[in-house]
């Protein structure tokens, strides 16, 4: 199995090589380059499972 840091150097290569720009951040993460918060905030099939169980005003 692929070290956390070696598995998220490949995903950003693969984006890249869809066309994509990134943007790194901290620990080996990147954000796509032009996506927005409100952008990830909508799709993020995670964050609507939370929102879902506990409510979208919770903390």
């Amino acid at each position: 199995m692929l070290g956390d840091g070696v598995s998220k150097s490949y995903l950003a290569r693969e984006v890249l090589k869809l066309g994509y720009e990134i943007e790194f951040r901290l620990h080996g993460q990147f954000d796509i380059k032009g996506f927005k918060l409100e952008d990830l905030e909508a799709f993020s099939k995670r964050r609507q499972q939370i929102i879902a169980s506990s409510g979208a005003n919770s903390t």
